[in-house]
């Protein structure tokens, strides 16, 4: 199991996936965003790949907000949400 291949070469490369809506993710107070993966061939790979992509050391969550990339304040893995 393999996403972006952490740690495994010496190569690390910046990869960035965003997630864009013009009015859903525009919130006026604190809310949790869910993300629910799925893998129609590999079932059993789902939990961890949640967990690698909820590891901070790895991954970094953000928002845009004035200007500027903002960490969200927590990020956890429950199997695959």
């Amino acid at each position: 199991m393999a996403l972006f291949r952490f740690g495994a070469e010496g190569d690390i490369q910046e990869h960035s996936l965003l997630l864009k809506h013009n009015d859903l993710f525009r919130l006026a107070h604190g809310a949790r965003i869910e993300l629910e993966l799925t893998h129609s061939r590999k079932r059993y790979t789902e939990a961890g790949l949640a967990e690698r992509l909820a590891d901070s050391r790895s991954v970094t969550w953000s928002y845009r907000s004035g200007g500027a990339w903002v960490p969200f304040d927590e990020t956890i893995s429950r199997g695959t949400v």
